[in-house]
């Protein structure tokens, strides 16, 4: 009983009531290169690192053992996916293992589900996105499109993140007196992902019909199950979500949140994956609240996103002339929570 309740659960959770498939193209043009050749595909097997298997219980070691005798039927069936826009079967079931987040887990809530899928699936996608999404990240349109995102981007990393972050409140609180930074948290925004909104904005990359057809088949008749001690759940079909666990995942999810970009002038607005910031200087403090609503009830609810108001924080940073004025701090934004302290090592932040 408890692993049906589990299975509801996560199905639950990447099940999008107001789904809408998305539409074909109708051209098969083909502008770049999509044969694999069996030494290719053998590099790439035997390149596999240690990794959990999927439904299909072929184990990486076994892959990586067995490449100088898969590599050539895998790529007639690697050129035949792309080319075909279509994606076997057996690679859209995914397994979830619930990992307790707390030690004394009571209800489903308190498990994080870690998704796992077949070993070649995840081949296929990291040869795709090498070969086809990569470069277009690297291109003039959509890199500035994630200008603010540090992830998947080749100068992209988490001490990138942080002296950017660092140097924008430091010149707009020596400017403006002081700053709201605020960390949004988005409940489980990777697995409730709309595919119809994720598929639109990728119809308008630089990408090949194919690819993008390939890519609508693999988000269509999706499906998982749980496992929970050695048990396996019956097998419920789901239509949202970037795939946790597919190599795929990540970039769909940066290519979903692209257009999540401030609105109002002085604003900045900081990526790394699904972590999300915003500051905002004093002098747009009395737009707060529109922008705050703005992201709750239009952006994230037209992608079939929830901000997690309550676990999203705020933090203000003054400068010593703020201080010396001691004007009034401005009211809370909605409920989310004020911080005036760190919440490791509880050093004053303000004030």
């Amino acid at each position: 009983m408890r692993r049906l309740v589990n299975t509801k659960h996560y199905a639950s959770i990447s099940t999008d009531l107001n789904y809408t498939a998305a539409s074909l193209k109708a051209s098969a043009l083909c502008k770049h290169r999509t044969h694999l050749s069996e030494y290719e595909v053998f590099c790439m097997l035997d390149k596999i690192r240690q990794t959990a298997n999927g439904l299909d219980l072929l184990p990486a070691w076994f892959i990586r053992t067995a490449a100088p005798f898969l590599s050539l039927p895998l790529a007639h069936l690697f050129n035949l996916s792309i080319p075909q826009s279509r994606v076997p079967s057996q690679w859209k079931v995914s397994s979830i293992t619930p990992v307790h987040k707390i030690t004394k887990p009571q209800t489903c809530q308190d498990y994080r589900p870690i998704s796992i899928t077949p070993v070649l699936s995840r081949v296929l996608e990291k040869s795709i996105v090498r070969s086809f999404l990569y470069p277009v990240s690297l291109g003039p349109v959509f890199s500035k499109t994630i200008s603010d995102q540090f992830v998947f981007r080749p100068t992209g990393s988490c001490t990138a993140a942080l002296i950017t972050l660092l140097q924008h409140l430091t010149d707009l609180v020596t400017q403006y007196g002081y700053v709201h930074l605020i960390a949004l948290d988005f409940s489980k925004g990777s697995d409730t992902v709309r595919h119809s909104t994720l598929l639109s904005k990728i119809a308008d990359l630089e990408i090949d019909d194919q690819l993008y057809n390939w890519l609508v088949d693999f988000f269509s008749n999706r499906q998982h199950l749980t496992k929970h001690n050695q048990e396996k759940s019956a097998i419920i079909s789901i239509n949202s979500s970037v795939v946790q666990g597919s190599s795929l995942g990540p970039v769909m999810y940066i290519v979903n949140t692209s257009d999540l970009r401030p609105t109002c002038s002085l604003n900045i607005m900081l990526k790394y994956a699904d972590d999300t910031y915003l500051i905002v200087p004093s002098v747009n403090s009395h737009l707060l609240h529109s922008k705050i609503h703005y992201i709750c009830d239009k952006w994230a609810e037209s992608h079939n996103i929830k901000l997690n108001v309550s676990q999203s924080t705020e933090i203000i940073f003054t400068s010593p002339h703020f201080k010396e004025t001691k004007l009034p701090l401005p009211p809370l934004t909605r409920t989310i929570t004020r911080l005036n302290h760190c919440t490791r090592c509880h050093c004053q932040l303000y004030f």
